[in-house]
């Protein structure tokens, strides 16, 4: 667990990277970062000491290290981590906000209303004010379709 999971903080993102380091380190090393034992032993190291992480070597050990420190503020992002682990440059993070800005979906304009009166694109069905908007929907016959059943 995370030092801040223990006060009332709570978790978060962060907390996973701190566990997310943990694993590493007991993957790569065989030991927990904070040692075995008594459950209140461990937890004292997890709030007082720092990590032990054996033999991890390179810009792994400096990644676990930083995603370790006590203070979640300190913590890198998981978007900065993984980059980092992929070995690209980490952009600075005004270029973050920036790619969240434009992802945002485009504000939507309201639709037009709809006149009542006729619609110069439907004429309606030949009959002297007979376009759209006279009659109600259920109502709007031309003289045509009604002939056309009869016959």
């Amino acid at each position: 667990m995370a030092p801040e999971q223990f006060s009332e903080a709570g978790s978060g993102p962060p907390a996973d990277l701190f566990a997310w380091a943990c694993t590493i380190v007991a993957a790569g090393t065989g030991r927990p970062p904070f040692g075995s034992g008594h459950l209140p032993v461990v937890i004292n190291r997890i709030l007082t000491s720092e990590p032990e992480v054996g033999d991890l070597q390179g810009d792994l050990r400096e990644l676990v290290l930083r995603c370790l420190a006590k203070n979640p503020a300190e913590r890198p992002a998981a978007s900065r981590a993984l980059l980092a682990l992929l070995g690209h440059p980490v952009p600075p993070q005004r270029l973050l906000a920036t790619g969240q800005e434009s992802a945002a979906p485009p504000s939507r304009a309201p639709r037009p209303t709809r006149s009542p009166r006729r619609n110069p694109q439907n004429p309606g069905c030949g009959r002297p004010g007979g376009g759209a908007g006279t009659r109600p929907p259920w109502r709007r016959w031309c003289w045509w379709r009604v002939a056309r059943r009869t016959r």
